[in-house]
């Protein structure tokens, strides 16, 4: 699991106004954020298969470090 707890909520919600996250991304994002679940935790509350939740994860961390090389 990745750990993004660093991340403040005011870092988060600009991340989601800036990027525009698709609704699973975000939720993925919160909870990593959170730290309040694991990632199979979150797979189950998408209810998506492993493969699909680790791409779409995967897809959210290269949004956050595109953003990060423009800034």
């Amino acid at each position: 699991m990745l750990d993004l707890s660093f991340l403040t909520k005011s870092d988060v919600q600009h991340l989601d106004e800036k990027i525009g996250f698709t609704a699973e991304e975000r939720i993925i994002l919160y909870h990593l954020a959170y730290n309040d679940m694991t990632d199979y935790g979150i797979m189950l509350e998408l209810n998506v298969s492993r493969n699909r939740y680790y791409k779409i994860k995967s897809n959210l961390l290269s949004k956050i470090v595109r953003e990060a090389v423009r800034s």
